[in-house]
């Protein structure tokens, strides 16, 4: 099979002699060359539009993928605050079946949630990004007393299924 690259070398060589120094018109072994090129070069250009079809394809159904993901991951969370809220209510914390076990662990994270477009000081930010609030600083500094306009350390439950 011949490279389009080669089909390119063969008529930059046979440019010389393409025309018919009698009749001035192209000669027939240039114009077969410069068809077999015209086609070669129609063929990728078809094969480039069939792959960006199924790229658009692909992209589709990542996106299709994508919602699906979602959904099931807002419903495992729906599902697992439904299963806390009802064994804490019931103070049940562990579980033990014959597959798994479930325990639930009251207010055993922590972390700091700050509101967005509050300012805070300098020495609670970032050093590199002034402005962008440093949560670590924050939590020290309201675990040491300090309050804190616009942020908080909350405290989460934990379930774990396994």
């Amino acid at each position: 099979m011949t490279t389009l690259r080669d089909l390119s070398s063969d008529m930059l060589q046979a440019l010389e002699n393409a025309f018919d120094p009698d009749t001035g018109e192209l000669t027939q072994s240039f114009e077969s060359l410069r068809s077999t090129f015209k086609d070669k070069a129609t063929s990728i250009a078809l094969y480039i539009l069939d792959v960006q079809g199924d790229i658009l394809k692909l992209q589709g159904e990542i996106e299709r993928l994508s919602k699906i993901t979602r959904r099931k991951q807002n419903k495992i969370a729906s599902l697992k605050e439904y299963l806390s809220f009802y064994m804490k209510e019931t103070g049940c914390s562990e579980i033990s079946a014959n597959l798994l076990s479930i325990k639930l662990q009251i207010e055993r994270d922590e972390s700091v949630e700050v509101d967005a477009g509050f300012e805070f000081p300098e020495h609670l930010c970032h050093a590199p990004k002034p402005g962008l609030p440093n949560k670590a600083k924050i939590k020290a500094a309201l675990e040491a007393g300090e309050y804190i306009e616009g942020a908080r350390i909350v405290k989460k439950d934990r379930l774990t299924i396994q």
